[in-house]
């Protein structure tokens, strides 16, 4: 016969935080993939047009991110393995007043011109 061990009351509470913090995790994973895979054009005209309202998101956005992945890390539990982004993506920089994108440089020629 198979004994189930039943979770104490303090097991399920921990349990029920990580899934909460891998959801939200996942749902800041979300909505920075969201914002950052428009067209740059449009994403830099969006953060410029209030600076300070976009760097105030950013900076809360931030800090929820890195205090989920730390509890997250603790937990240290393979079925919670998402975790928030933190920094900008490839390609972009911010100089303290100015976001910039800068396109990839590809090193392979198009199929289309002829050498």
């Amino acid at each position: 016969m198979i004994t189930l061990l039943k979770p104490t009351i303090l097991d399920a509470a921990a349990l029920a935080g990580a899934e909460s913090a891998h959801h939200l995790a996942t749902v800041l994973r979300t909505q920075w993939t969201a914002f950052w895979q428009r067209d740059p054009t449009t994403v830099v005209a969006d953060m410029q047009e209030d600076l300070q309202q976009t760097l105030a998101i950013f900076a809360l956005n931030n800090q929820a991110a890195l205090a989920v992945n730390a509890l997250l890390d603790a937990v240290n539990d393979p079925r919670f393995c998402n975790r928030a982004p933190t920094d900008l993506p490839a390609n972009w920089s911010f100089d303290g007043q100015t976001f910039t994108y800068n396109e990839p440089i590809s090193d392979i020629p198009d199929p289309d011109i002829e050498p």
